[in-house]
């Protein structure tokens, strides 16, 4: 069995014990059913899955107004050794879409390529929208022409210029987002803003 490919989830496991009576966090494997690192006995287990499949209460539009404005983005990934991999990207919305782009030779293209499913979120852990989703290769930046229009419309700071592929053709890959969920909330009002979103609705 190829461990690394292992579907994980969070379990809530109460621990008679060694926890003295008080509900910890243990990472599960669910393809073997045991924890992780934690011995296998004198638990009960308690499903908890994150709420990440639900039915959704906003729509897609209003989380890409969201990701709009946004001038980094964190791209998160997994690496052909099942490891995570973080870095920032900038990116545009076109049409509801996110866009980002990089070189073929970065280690997040590489991911990509072994795993196309990603974690974007933005910088703010205040103003927080997390979607996951799978990027889709578009090609080359200079090819989708609305895009580097929108990048240069986008990032027009001084210096901004030699960072975008309009002026450096070393960024030689498109990525377009295929959202599959998303999550936001405000920490100012963190119980009454939470919204979710779920492209299996």
């Amino acid at each position: 069995m190829d461990h690394l490919n292992a579907q994980v989830q969070v379990r809530w496991l109460f621990d008679r014990s060694q926890s003295g009576g008080v509900t910890i966090p243990v990472i599960r494997d669910s393809v073997l059913d045991r924890p992780l690192g934690l011995p296998c006995d004198g638990y009960v287990a308690h499903d908890w899955m994150m709420a990440t499949d639900t039915e959704g209460d906003t729509d897609w539009a209003d989380i890409a107004t969201r990701l709009a404005p946004a001038r980094n983005y964190w791209l998160g990934s997994t690496t052909a050794g099942g490891a995570p991999h973080v870095a920032p990207v900038w990116g545009a919305v076109v049409d509801d879409q996110l866009f980002v782009y990089t070189d073929r030779g970065t280690a997040k293209a590489w991911n990509i390529v072994h795993d196309p499913r990603v974690v974007i979120h933005l910088e703010s852990a205040e103003d927080v929208v997390i979607v996951h989703g799978r990027m889709i290769d578009a090609g080359r930046p200079r090819d989708v022409s609305a895009v580097v229009d929108a990048l240069s419309v986008k990032y027009d700071a001084p210096g901004d210029d030699q960072y975008l592929p309009r002026a450096d053709e070393a960024f030689d890959v498109l990525y377009l987002l295929r959202p599959e969920r998303a999550m936001l909330w405000e920490l100012s009002d963190f119980d009454g803003s939470q919204r979710r979103w779920s492209s299996l609705r």
